[in-house]
Order: structure tokens, then sequence, then C-alpha cells
């Protein structure tokens, strides 16, 4: 088996291409205990400019996962359907975004790969799957960056022109 160049890890622009169900042999996606699942096929940009296709596994949109994608994606309206239950993977294809990528390491007969780590939340670059990622670096959201979930307010920041260093 050709072994095939890996990304760094860090950030990267991405486009969900397709949803997949089914694996090789056409057979529904299943973990362990049996419970289907889908996989995300990302179009990954990478630092050459080229695009490399990579596979998420998401378990559901009511996973941590799936809620980080939707804040990655997700425009006022998918968040409107995905909060109103009326939400399917498939609505997210065409759309993108930035996410972390890092590398698996290899196991057993499975050599190391790429995997998406986390999503990052639009408009601010900002890590969406640990709530206390900003304790960690010290970092605290801005007002204009606090918006709840029921709202449908524009995401973009504000930009105060006295904080920009230059």
């Amino acid at each position: 088996m050709q072994q095939v160049q890996l990304l760094r890890s860090g950030s990267y622009q991405f486009f969900i291409t397709g949803i997949l169900d089914k694996d090789k042999d056409g057979n529904f996606l299943k973990m362990k205990d049996g419970q289907p699942y889908k996989k995300l096929r990302l179009a990954i940009v990478g630092r050459d400019g080229y695009t490399r296709n990579l596979y998420d596994p998401i378990f559901g949109t009511d996973s941590e996962k799936g809620k980080q994608l939707i804040n990655c994606v997700g425009d006022d309206i998918l968040k409107h359907k995905f909060i109103s239950g009326n939400f399917r993977l498939e609505d997210l294809i065409g759309t993108g975004g930035f996410c972390l990528i890092g590398i698996r390491p290899a196991r057993d007969i499975y050599p190391a790969q790429n995997s998406v780590e986390c999503y990052l939340q639009r408009g601010y670059g900002s890590l969406t799957h640990n709530s206390g990622e900003g304790d960690k670096w010290k970092a605290e959201p801005q007002p204009q960056q606090l918006v709840s979930e029921d709202s449908t307010e524009n995401l973009e920041p504000v930009i105060d022109d006295n904080e920009i260093p230059f």
C-alpha cells in the first residue's frame, strides 16, 4: 500500500463535498454497538494549494462534534433548521469553514493518518470544542462574540478601529 503524504497539524480550510452512510461494500456504517453513523467527505485545502479528501465520522448532530460543525459552517438558516429539529447532514453539502487537523498515529495494521480534531467557530477562529479552552489560554470572549442559540443576528464580529495594532 502506498503511503499518503500527511498534512501537518494545524488549521485548514475545508468544504463539505458529500455525506457517506455506507462502506465500499454497500453496508450501512455502524458503530460497535450497532448504532448507525455517517461520514463527512471533506475537501481540505492544503498549504500547497491542493485539495485532499478527508473523511470525518459524525455520530449525529446531537454529538459534541455535530454541534461544533453547525457553529462552524451554519448560517442563520441552517442554525434555525438545527434548533427546530428539521435538519439533515445532507443540508451541509457545499458549505465549508475551518478545522484543526491532527495526525492519528499508526496502530496495528493501520498507518498514521490525518483526522479532524475540531471545527473552528465561524467568524472568530476560536475553538468550539471545549468550553474550558478559553480558561486554558487565559482568553475571554469579547461581548460582541457572545450570541445565544436562539439569536438570528449577524454573527460577524464588530471591529473597533482603536483595537487595530497598526
